[in-house]
């Protein structure tokens, strides 16, 4: 008699249900771990909200407990000063930002009514100055060559500071300091009266600094140091568009590692000008190169060009990388006059990454550049 089948079927049926029934728990147990999850993310964040006290709006804060404020806003109330947020509406227990929130925080805004009339001067600007300017200081005690340093305090970011000074007495309390060496030209000087004294500068009397800028007349002198081979693009094989060179060997010029280089268009007809140096300015377009030599070599397999053999006997060829400020620069005095509005300073650090990547005029503007910023 034939099996019976059913047994079975009951079987694969229990699998079945017992294989559903585990990817239920599985569904179940995951989003029961999202959930967990999910609830202690929201149980480890609190809220920071800023109660303005009739000011403009201040949007709330989200943050993991025991962090701190990345960035601590300012309130702002027409006619009112912003003085700080506080813990408690009376503004008597001060907020500060290094402070660590554990729970839902309000902030409240504290101001102040603004001082009324004009606010008075304190400091002064002077241009131009003499190399001996004088300053004028007004103490009730006596100040002399002894101890005017205990009244006024001077000093300079980069120019030299004079190593003695001269008081002289002058009416009503007054003296006048003057330095017996010279002030550097181009450069500013910061005086600050100290121990009661004030300064006084033209028509400002009681200021506490005067900064005085010592004159100088404008200067555009540049000079190159004398070791630099100029060199035609006309005399010269280049590989490629590489930073590899074949140098024709003359008398005039010996070329080592380190030797600065410079390639002009016209330097050969220049030359048989006359070399005016009235004129030499002109040579300098987009494709003047000043370079360094890393690598020399006369010892390499000769080599056919359009100039002919290229051989060790009487050829160079080097391996050279773009010059820097020591290269080629021995003497700056670049002094002028000018504002300038404080977002136009000159970014250094884009001169310098122009200097390793630029080729032609641009890379001696930027050498020029950074060698009177040196200055």
């Amino acid at each position: 008699m034939a099996a019976d089948p059913t047994p079975v079927k009951v079987r694969q049926n229990k699998k079945k249900t017992v294989i559903f029934i585990t990817a239920a728990m599985l569904i179940l147990a995951i989003a029961a771990g999202i959930g967990v999850k999910w609830y202690r993310d929201v149980q480890n964040r609190i809220t920071v909200s800023f109660n303005t006290n009739g000011g403009e709006t201040v949007e709330a804060v989200t943050l993991e407990k025991g962090s701190v404020l990345t960035a601590v806003p300012c309130a702002s109330k027409q006619d009112q000063n912003f003085t700080g947020w506080f813990y408690d509406g009376d503004c008597t227990e001060p907020f500060h930002s290094e402070d660590p929130f554990e729970e839902n925080t309000v902030l409240y805004a504290a101001y102040e009514e603004p001082e009324q009339g004009v606010t008075k001067q304190d400091t002064a600007y002077v241009a131009d100055c003499d190399a001996k300017e004088p300053i004028v200081i007004r103490s009730e005690e006596e100040i002399t060559d002894e101890n005017w340093m205990d009244y006024l305090e001077i000093d300079s970011a980069l120019g030299d500071l004079p190593t003695a000074f001269h008081v002289t007495a002058l009416e009503d309390n007054q003296y006048e300091v003057t330095p017996e060496q010279d002030y550097q030209a181009g450069f500013t000087y910061d005086f600050h009266a100290k121990n009661g004294a004030t300064l006084i500068s033209g028509e400002s009397e009681d200021l506490n600094t005067v900064t005085q800028r010592i004159h100088k007349d404008n200067v555009e002198e540049v000079v190159l140091k004398k070791e630099i081979v100029y060199l035609d693009w006309d005399d010269v094989v280049r590989e490629g568009e590489t930073y590899q060179f074949y140098i024709p060997k003359r008398a005039e010029f010996v070329i080592t590692e380190k030797t600065p280089i410079c390639f002009l268009n016209g330097y050969n007809e220049w030359v048989a000008a006359g070399k005016n140096p009235n004129t030499f300015g002109d040579l300098y377009d987009d494709d003047t190169l000043f370079v360094s030599v890393n690598l020399v070599n006369d010892q390499f397999l000769a080599k056919e060009s359009d100039k002919g053999t290229l051989s060790g006997k009487d050829w160079y060829f080097v391996t050279v990388e773009n010059a820097d400020l020591a290269d080629i620069i021995d003497d700056v005095d670049v002094y002028m006059e000018e504002n300038v509005e404080a977002e136009d300073l000159i970014d250094t650090e884009q001169i310098e990454q122009n200097i390793l990547a630029g080729d032609g005029i641009n890379q001696l503007e930027d050498l020029l550049t950074c060698a009177i910023l040196d200055d």
